[in-house]
């Protein structure tokens, strides 16, 4: 367990580390301390735009508070332009797993990244609505996918198809069984000026959409793949420790000779 006293320095540290990641308007999203990796497995600080998000992974989790009570004091004083803090715990109620405001009231309802806007639900779920860890694939879509048919499967709140609408794609299907996550995509594409057709943001089942498809001939040039870890219907598991062969397997089919299949495992 670290003691909040010994947390200080190496989040002052990783601070000072990424502030040239940061922009002069506060609209960027960036992981400003990683603590499974930098020495505080019980704490990871996001920001996203003005509102910084801590996530408290200590068991028992009365164990985190006064570490997130130091981080937030910290936070305070070295982004003095924040407007929210919020506080997200891993081993509590459903409420406090999705977060609560500690400091501040206004949260941030979008970001952006590469020049894209991406609407944000912080308090959503558990995570945060954006994964910053594929910030690279986002560039790599915007980069590579101008005129390709593209896939977005598993969507969640659509960062990666919306980054290959920023590119230029021809177009972009999203696909997800939570309508409320495309709710969020349709937003980052609003924020864009991007048209929306309802076509493209099919809610449903990964196992019976695919197999529709395949029926219909429908084919792409690039597929997302982002699973969660684990997931049961009626009609189909997914499991990344068992069977994500068989979800790639689900969809090469769709994918055209020659095009990309872009497989998430986080």
């Amino acid at each position: 367990m670290t003691a909040a006293g010994t947390v200080l320095p190496l989040l002052d540290r990783a601070i000072e580390a990424r502030l040239d990641l940061l922009d002069g308007r506060h609209e960027t999203a960036v992981r400003l301390f990683n603590g499974f990796l930098e020495g505080c497995p019980q704490l990871v600080v996001e920001l996203f735009g003005e509102t910084a998000v801590l996530y408290n992974y200590a068991n028992p989790l009365e164990s985190g508070t006064e570490l997130v009570s130091v981080a937030e004091q910290l936070l305070r004083e070295k982004l003095p332009w924040l407007q929210a803090i919020l506080v997200k715990t891993r081993k509590g109620t459903d409420e406090e797993k999705r977060g609560k405001v500690v400091w501040g009231t206004s949260i941030t309802r979008s970001i952006r990244e590469h020049g894209v806007r991406y609407a944000l639900e912080l308090q959503m779920n558990q995570d945060a609505s954006f994964y910053l860890d594929t910030r690279n694939l986002r560039r790599w879509a915007i980069d590579n996918l101008a005129g390709k048919a593209v896939l977005n499967s598993f969507a969640y709140t659509g960062s990666l198809g919306v980054a290959a609408q920023a590119g230029g794609a021809s177009h972009v299907l999203h696909t997800d069984l939570n309508k409320r996550f495309l709710n969020v995509a349709k937003t980052s594409y609003t924020l864009n000026g991007f048209p929306i057709d309802k076509k493209l943001f099919q809610t449903g089942d990964f196992w019976p959409q695919m197999s529709r498809m395949k029926r219909a001939g429908e084919k792409f040039d690039c597929a997302f793949v982002d699973p969660p870890f684990f997931s049961t219907t009626d009609r189909g598991k997914v499991d990344l420790n068992r069977n994500m062969t068989r979800i790639v397997n689900k969809i090469r089919p769709l994918v055209r000779n020659g095009g990309h299949i872009v497989a998430i495992n986080n």
